[in-house]
């Protein structure tokens, strides 16, 4: 007779992993005293009462204001509130303001899997930007990324950020900082500038060089 056949599909196939939900994060301004340390789970609600928590501790400048990054204490889709107030008092900071923010996500679908994968494919390639772009986005915690370049041998303007000719810029919401720059630096064509306000070393750890092995900024 004939048999049924089922076929399970395993979420790691070629060695990807379906995305876990992540919370709405936020890049909150706080203003106050100088030399004010802002720690991390420092707390700020919106007016709905969602509770955001900091996620990367700073210290207030002489300027009285910084810049960090904050995360929903529930992970999911919130929409990136147009305010927020300090919900936790730090003695010495005065205020919060909301410059902008990307809206967390649910479990990866079965079916936006399947999209992601297929659009995965780019990561193979080394040199284009649809590359970078793909490999930065695998980046756990990554939720958003953009990627240009600036292929002219004079400075150009794209959306406001001035790009050194020849150069490669790359805008990342979420991620660690150190997975982000390996992403991009494993997909980048040699020999390209670089734009933007992180700076992370590199190793090439797969060159077969005798230690200490090359380092790139």
């Amino acid at each position: 007779g004939i048999k049924n056949i089922f076929v399970v599909c395993d979420d790691r196939i070629y060695f990807l992993e379906r995305l876990p939900s992540e919370p709405t994060a936020l890049q909150i301004q706080c203003s106050g005293l100088s030399g004010v340390v802002i720690p991390v789970n420092a707390l700020v609600i919106d007016p709905n009462g969602n509770i955001y928590q900091c996620t990367g501790s700073g210290v207030i400048p002489s300027g009285g204001t910084i810049t960090l990054p904050f995360a929903a204490q529930i992970p999911g889709p919130l929409v990136v509130p147009a305010s927020v107030s300090i919900y936790q008092a730090i003695t010495g900071w005065d205020s919060a303001t909301v410059l902008s923010g990307v809206e967390g996500q649910n479990t990866e679908t079965p079916q936006a899997f399947e999209a992601r994968r297929a659009a995965s494919v780019a990561q193979n390639s080394v040199g284009s930007l649809s590359s970078i772009q793909g490999a930065v986005l695998g980046v756990p915690g990554v939720l958003d990324a953009f990627t240009t370049e600036n292929p002219t041998a004079s400075p150009l303007t794209v959306g406001g950020v001035v790009l050194v000719p020849n150069s490669l810029y790359v805008a990342v919401f979420g991620g660690a900082p150190a997975s982000i720059a390996g992403a991009i630096w494993s997909r980048k064509a040699p020999g390209c500038a670089y734009n933007g306000n992180t700076t992370v070393v590199v190793t090439d750890s797969n060159s077969g060089y005798t230690p200490p092995a090359p380092t790139y900024n």
